[in-house]
């Protein structure tokens, strides 16, 4: 039986058993073996909590509270968010372990694990053109 933590189980990055954001990374992989692209990724985990946004991949002790701010063109900017660059899928499964560790957790009488909060794990792809770096971003919003 799996556990309703996020990903406390390996079970949920592989198999049959993969979540979402596992199964998508893995697929992004293969298809970049197959293609043969150049390419660069980053990723960063963004875990919402009482209202306010906290990096679940900043190197400090307690995740640090983020700071949310709009530019003049009404864009938002997340000041101080960890970005981390990765190469592979076993890369990206340890900062999801990792990030889902750092989530606060509560106990309920229905649940021994509740993570009580709101995440966003988001994928920074870029890929090489002849010409130019061409950006992609996905962003993928865990609600438990």
């Amino acid at each position: 039986m799996l556990t309703p933590a996020l990903f406390s189980e390996q079970s949920l990055l592989q198999g049959p058993s993969a979540g979402v954001i596992p199964r998508c990374v893995n697929h992004l992989f293969d298809q970049l073996r197959i293609l043969k692209l150049e390419f660069t990724m980053q990723v960063s985990f963004i875990e919402l909590y009482l209202d306010e946004a906290y990096d679940l991949l900043s190197a400090q002790g307690d995740p640090p509270k983020l700071r949310l701010t709009e530019d003049q063109k009404d864009h938002w900017i997340i000041q101080g968010l960890t970005e981390k660059l990765v190469n592979s899928e076993a890369m990206v499964h340890d900062l999801l372990q990792k990030g889902a560790d750092r989530r606060r957790k509560g106990r309920t009488h229905l649940n021994q694990q509740s993570s009580r909060s709101h995440t966003i794990f988001t994928v920074i792809f870029g890929m090489n053109t002849k010409d130019e770096e061409e950006l992609s971003k996905l962003l993928i919003v865990i609600n438990f």
